[in-house]
């Protein structure tokens, strides 16, 4: 093998994947792993938190304030570190698709991550920000667009 053919051998398996050969998550696939999430990571914090102050603390956040700061605390942490680690939470990785960097397709930094579950709740405000897919070629949600980052299918099974 000439070395010439040897470089460009190495260059095509180093490579990332294209823009335009990027598949990303779709609308439906997205929406129901939101709802798993709910179930597999929210519904246990949940209880939890109802366990440690009492499920009133649950039903009437005024009973106690401090329930509801752990609890918020506690999704959003093992939300961040789901995607983090893996680039996927228990729904999506049910769905094979992943949280990546926009740029570089790889697991996202942590501050835009960050930056990203801060823009779930811009995305919960508004409503419009969670349907922002269904109308954008790159299948960006609001809080994708403001972090920095996209859904993609999971390219490795």
């Amino acid at each position: 093998m000439r070395w010439r053919d040897a470089k460009k051998l190495k260059l095509k398996k180093s490579e990332k994947p294209l823009k335009q050969d990027i598949l990303h998550a779709k609308f439906l696939a997205r929406g129901f792993a939101i709802v798993m999430d709910m179930f597999m990571i929210t519904l246990p914090i949940n209880l939890l938190v109802g366990t440690i102050f009492g499920m009133e603390s649950l039903k009437n956040p005024d009973s106690s304030p401090i329930a509801g700061i752990v609890q918020i605390s506690l999704l959003s942490l093992a939300t961040i570190i789901f995607w983090k680690t893996t680039g996927q939470t228990p729904g999506k990785k049910a769905f094979n698709v992943q949280v990546v960097d926009s740029t570089t397709l790889e697991i996202a930094p942590l501050w835009k991550l960050l930056l990203r579950y801060i823009g779930y709740f811009i995305s919960l405000i508004t409503l419009i920000g969670f349907f922002i897919p269904l109308i954008r070629d790159d299948k960006k949600a609001l809080h994708d667009i403001i972090s920095g980052t996209m859904v993609i299918q999971k390219l490795d099974s």
